[in-house]
């Protein structure tokens, strides 16, 4: 393998374990307000992104970063490398259009309109607590977090966020 295969090999690796990191990091993140250091440590990691000079500080790293790439990702499609296989992943974040006992439909900022299945394995959190799938309704802000079966989408994870995080 020459050297160029091999730097565009580790790039590809790097890049794919960092949008698994935030995809993980996404579903597993709090609603809640971040402390006072933990707001700092946010500041300093934007104007690190940002290229300034007063991010030198520890926590700027990053997966600071990778945080507020979170924030930004509207919804997309990852396939993931898994024990029993190879696995697709959807996310979407934005504005619920429409929600019953068996499916949802978020329409993000950019006007793409994404479509879950529910099943009875499926989770709704909000404010980094289990809350009852009926507590989720048309114009909440949300992020779902699905996972392919045959052609379908089965949202695993639906996670209400504050109303100020949807740009839609």
């Amino acid at each position: 393998m020459n050297l160029f295969t091999r730097k565009a090999a580790s790039v590809a690796a790097f890049t794919v374990l960092g949008v698994t990191a935030g995809g993980i990091a996404w579903a597993e993140s709090t609603s809640a307000p971040a402390s006072a250091p933990a707001a700092a440590a946010a500041t300093a990691g934007g104007a690190a992104a940002a290229g300034r000079s007063d991010a030198a500080t520890p926590d700027a790293g990053p997966a600071r970063r990778m945080h507020g790439l979170g924030r930004r990702v509207l919804h997309g499609e990852v396939v993931l490398q898994t024990r029993k296989g190879f696995v697709t992943a959807e996310i979407a974040r934005g504005t619920v259009t429409a929600i019953d006992a068996t499916s949802i439909s978020v329409k993000s900022a950019d006007g793409v309109t994404t479509t879950f299945a529910i099943d009875a394995k499926t989770k709704a959190r909000s404010a980094g607590h289990v809350v009852p799938l009926t507590s989720v309704h048309d114009g909440d802000a949300v992020g779902v977090l699905g996972l392919k079966n045959g052609s379908d989408f089965v949202a695993k994870l639906i996670r209400k966020l504050p109303a100020s995080t949807n740009n839609t």
